[in-house]
């Protein structure tokens, strides 16, 4: 899955709402600078979907 943050973010979920335990993700960014950018970048994405949603008040 490629695109901006929201639809990776959109996609994984749609995963792990049909059950998926493990997801295998290939980073694919020409080098090693730009696919340790990519896994950062992927890494706070992971994070973010990981932090339970706050109820406004």
């Amino acid at each position: 899955m490629t695109g901006p943050p929201g639809h990776v973010v959109a996609g994984l979920t749609r995963f792990v709402d049909a059950g998926a335990r493990h997801i295998v993700l290939r980073i694919a960014a020409p080098g090693p600078d730009g696919q340790r950018d990519q896994l950062d970048r992927l890494a706070d994405l992971l994070l973010a979907m990981r932090e339970p949603v706050k109820s406004g008040g």
